[in-house]
């Protein structure tokens, strides 16, 4: 037992100083917590975009975006690959301390059994930080802000996820406001490609 015992001590100092410490001590598993990407990074061409909800920038106004996970069966995400996926009826709401996406349609899968198949438009759960969760509530119970998902996505590491707007409707005259802005950003555009012509 003493020469186990010397063996092991002139195996741990060897370890030690050569720096490789995964035969004593398990690696840690370090998660990024989403608050820390709390925004979609724009331009990065990782990103496959599987579908987006374009009505919602016209009928709300955004304060910030989340990028949250999503819970996929294996037929969601297969349908998901083929672009089958709609969000334009998509909202998400609080129940129960947990986050959930109401009336996205994702399609059946065709090449699937009847047992295999998932319902196009069940309720998913969003995978999201308690504290996250809290204060998306507050969002909502004291600005009376709506929770709209504006895009779902894979990103580049190759997992579904969702980019989630908090925000309030517009009223019709913002609506009008927004229009006229475009309006002439557009005339500007356009007169200034023509005076280099």
């Amino acid at each position: 037992t003493s020469l186990c015992l010397w063996i092991y001590c002139l195996l741990f100092l060897f370890c030690h100083f050569s720096g490789v410490t995964a035969l004593f001590w398990p690696p840690r598993c370090v998660t990024k917590s989403s608050s820390t990407r709390l925004h979609l990074a724009q331009g990065n061409k990782d990103v496959k975009v599987i579908a987006e909800n374009r009505k919602s920038s016209h009928e709300y106004e955004f304060t910030e975006t989340y990028e949250v996970g999503i819970q996929l069966c294996g037929t969601e995400v297969k349908s998901c690959r083929k672009n089958m996926v709609q969000l334009s009826d998509a909202i998400a709401e609080i129940r129960n301390g947990e986050c959930w996406l109401i009336n996205c349609h994702i399609a059946e899968y065709q090449r699937c059994g009847r047992l295999q198949q998932h319902k196009p438009q069940r309720v998913r759960k969003l995978l999201l930080h308690g504290r996250e969760i809290l204060k998306l509530e507050q969002r909502v119970l004291q600005r009376n802000c709506e929770l709209i998902p504006t895009k779902l996505y894979f990103n580049e590491k190759n997992f579904v996820k969702l980019e989630l707007g908090v925000g309030t409707k517009k009223n019709l005259v913002d609506k009008r406001d927004d229009t006229m802005k475009r309006e002439g950003e557009r005339e500007i555009r356009r007169s200034m490609k023509g005076g280099y012509d």
